[in-house]
């Protein structure tokens, strides 16, 4: 019984002092740099994640995809997305160091003001697993002149390791992402230490 609390009490005592790193949001505002004017956007890195056309039109590559400043939707630039219907032109999202991350939320709105039809963009996510989740987000239409917040389902709250946007003709800002944090040094280093003590407690 002494030993079993003991354990106990030295296994929270590492838990709570060891400093295991918890994954933090990161959001993708794409404001910097900024130009002053329309920007085409061929590869775009921001907080460790890349944003790129990865499926451009025949002979027209990147070409479809800009950040500007919209001053109905922001007065901060957003990422405008105005690709042909009849195209196969997709948009990814992916970590710049290819580890897994997690979506949580997303500002969308169409790139027609004011919006009177819904537009429904898609988020297709493939996962380090092999399985792909998707989310499709309507915006409201009705004359709508601001961007909607999207939540993400539990789908996409990690293990992706990239997304794709088929849709067409979007504006997107503050995309919340989560990077899988690296293990910490002090991690590796309490698991010894806390391995050590118990072995020799067990050798007692």
């Amino acid at each position: 019984m002494v030993a079993s609390v003991w354990l106990r009490s030295l296994l929270f005592g590492f838990i709570t002092t060891a400093g295991i790193p918890a994954a933090q949001g990161e959001v993708m505002t794409f404001d910097t740099p900024w130009g002053g004017s329309p920007i085409v956007v061929g590869n775009y890195y921001e907080r460790g994640m890349w944003v790129r056309e990865t499926a451009p039109a025949p002979k027209q590559p990147y070409h479809d995809l800009y950040r500007v400043k919209f001053a109905t939707y922001s007065n901060t630039p957003l990422l405008r997305f105005n690709g042909a219907p009849n195209l196969p032109d997709v948009i990814t999202f992916s970590l710049t160091n290819e580890t897994t991350f997690g979506l949580s939320s997303v500002d969308l709105g169409s790139i027609y003001l004011p919006s009177y039809t819904p537009v429904t963009i898609v988020f297709n996510g493939f996962k380090s697993d092999g399985s792909v989740v998707t989310n499709a987000f309507t915006t409201a239409g009705g004359g709508s002149t601001s961007l909607q917040t999207f939540l993400f389902d539990g789908g996409f709250a990690e293990n992706l390791l990239r997304v794709d946007i088929p849709s067409k003709q979007w504006y997107m800002d503050n995309l919340v992402f989560t990077p899988v944090p690296e293990p910490g040094g002090a991690v590796f280093g309490g698991l010894a230490v806390f391995g050590g003590l118990l072995w020799r407690r067990w050798r007692r």
